[in-house]
């Protein structure tokens, strides 16, 4: 079992004393969304997880207590940006406290198991090209040593995130203003000196950031098509680049509806029009909408991903009832 501690919240600043009483006692009871009066015990042994995956911003409360861990694998994914206090205002100062707290975690832990994430990219009238490039210049810089990958990605201006962003102008880089930046990013990071691999962390740019230097990718798509995933970045790296890209073509369209929400709702509602019993999102997330659940389908069935039996596990959503024959 992987443990993701966790996707919903930043568990080590927020909750670190929470789930080591946890980890103390060996178990988690978690309520099912749709059913509140059900709650499963789910195993804590050391026996029984494989790896914990801990996503953070400041992991600084996850310091003293890295001796209660050794019984676990985990890495950490540590959130590293150069925004400030108007995108970010519950941080510390990322010089002077959150840079020597990756530090400290890399020298406890190792290198290899904090991974530095510099997401998600966006720019505005403040945060420009040249700002975010002179920022993941420093920031790679001080973290020379510390970290043995990066992963870049870009923002997702989902209809809530448009929302509460409203104010700041936000938008994705795009065409060829993303193709200089990646550049960039891969010149920075091969001039860190020790190994420092850039992993893509958008599906529809695999093929793009592998011709920039990027190692992988960080895949959404690969949950459906792992095969796919692995042939775009295995042509690419075998020289066929022209099969490498026929494949990313191939398949924006399928990328872009598992892109409509936020995930994991779009991919579990693909999986299950595959016939994969997923089950439904738990809170705070919610199904997906019927207008981008149908588009979904429609996708799919465009690519012949659809169970053949016609039952598809899903919610009742389309039509307003159950997907069936």
């Amino acid at each position: 079992m992987i443990l993701s501690a966790s996707r919903r919240t930043d568990i080590p600043n927020y909750y670190m004393d929470w789930f080591l009483h946890r980890i103390r006692e060996g178990y988690v009871d978690v309520r099912n969304p749709i059913n509140p009066h059900q709650i499963s015990r789910i195993s804590l042994s050391p026996s029984v997880v494989d790896c914990i995956v801990f996503w953070t911003k400041n992991p600084e409360n996850m310091l003293p207590h890295l001796g209660e861990l050794a019984a676990y694998p985990y890495y950490v994914q540590f959130t590293l940006t150069s925004y400030g206090r108007d995108i970010e205002p519950n941080l510390p100062d990322k010089k002077d406290r959150l840079i020597p707290t990756f530090q400290a975690l890399s020298s406890k832990i190792g290198k290899e198991r904090v991974v530095w994430r510099y997401d998600p990219i966006f720019l505005n009238q403040r945060y420009t090209v040249s700002y975010h490039l002179a920022a993941f210049s420093e920031i790679a810089r001080r973290l020379r040593g510390y970290t043995e990958r990066v992963v870049i990605s870009l923002i997702d201006l989902y209809a809530k995130t448009k929302r509460n962003t409203a104010g700041l102008f936000l938008s994705p880089p795009e065409g060829d203003t993303l193709f200089y930046m990646t550049g960039q990013m891969a010149q920075i990071a091969a001039r860190c000196g020790n190994r420092l691999d850039i992993y893509c962390g958008n599906d529809d740019q695999i093929t793009p950031s592998l011709s920039l230097g990027a190692k992988g990718v960080i895949s959404v798509l690969a949950n459906l098509l792992p095969h796919v995933v692995h042939d775009i970045c295995q042509s690419y790296r075998d020289g066929n680049v022209q099969h490498s890209t026929s494949l990313q073509l191939q398949y924006l369209d399928l990328i872009g509806a598992l892109f409509s929400d936020v995930n994991p709702i779009p991919v579990k509602q693909a999986l299950r029009f595959m016939g994969v019993p997923v089950g439904p999102c738990r809170l705070p997330l919610c199904e997906m909408e019927q207008e981008k659940a149908e588009k979904l389908w429609k996708v799919m069935q465009k690519h012949g991903l659809c169970a053949a039996s016609r039952t598809y596990f899903a919610l009742p959503i389309l039509n307003g009832k159950m997907v069936s024959a």
